[in-house]
């Protein structure tokens, strides 16, 4: 899903969209990281 998101955003040769595809993808995959290790503490 994130990865076809990332590929949404630079399309062709247009590589201006880089940096913020990168970013993007890397806040979601910390936010759910942070989410899982939170639950981890918690439930477990």
């Amino acid at each position: 899903g994130l990865l076809a998101y990332e590929h949404s955003l630079v399309k062709g040769g247009d590589l201006s969209k880089v940096n913020v595809a990168f970013f993007n993808v890397n806040g979601c995959i910390s936010i759910l990281l942070m989410a899982f290790a939170i639950a981890d503490r918690v439930w477990v």
